[in-house]
């Protein structure tokens, strides 16, 4: 089958992907590749397995069905605008591509994985992960958010240093330390003053 022109933008994939199919419930894209029309999305299947689905409201949802294979990473790649799949050492890992997001390092991939429109997935489970260096110990995610919510500024300051932990730390401090890291670096000593009394 000759691959036919089908690309994605990251403003509206399922607006591209509904103006594309028009009023075909499939078409074939490449060898045992197709655009689906499902109920409320529409997805890119490959072989039998919904690789990449648009949402209407701009998500896209991500899913190899177990098949860790580089041919499904290179189809997964080719029509998600939002983000790209690498594989190192059998991991996959999740990178956002939008402008903005370069700072952020990967995100592990896991079946099921949610992009928001900005190009951020829905998992916390690389932070999860690097968090547990600094603990010793294996965590959930909801015991990763207890630990961070429980320390004190100069530890937060710590983590916030390090660009891996950077976005999960500051989602997750105690609020009061918020000014401190939104240019407001004059109310630290107050607040830790504060937290100390």
């Amino acid at each position: 089958m000759t691959p036919v022109k089908y690309s994605p933008s990251s403003e509206s994939p399922f607006l591209d992907a509904e103006r594309f199919l028009g009023t075909r419930y499939s078409a074939g894209l490449r060898n045992h590749t197709s655009l689906v029309r499902m109920d409320h999305s529409i997805a890119v299947k490959y072989h039998d397995t919904d690789i990449v689905t648009y949402n209407w409201e701009g998500t896209i949802v991500l899913d190899n069905g177990g098949w860790y294979t580089t041919s499904t990473c290179e189809r997964m790649n080719l029509y998600n605008p939002l983000g790209r799949i690498w594989i190192t050492k059998r991991i996959w890992w999740y990178h956002p591509v939008e402008k903005g997001l370069a700072e952020r390092t990967a995100y592990e991939y896991e079946n099921g994985i949610t992009i928001q429109p900005d190009g951020t997935p829905n998992t916390r489970r690389r932070e999860v992960v690097l968090l547990e260096k600094f603990t010793g110990g294996n965590l959930t995610y909801d015991q990763a958010v207890g630990y961070v919510a429980g320390l004190e500024l100069k530890e937060i300051k710590r983590l916030v240093r390090n660009p891996d932990l950077r976005y999960f730390a500051l989602e997750n401090c105690k609020m009061e330390f918020v000014p401190a890291f939104l240019g407001r670096e004059d109310m630290a000593e107050t607040i830790e003053r504060r937290m100390k009394a």
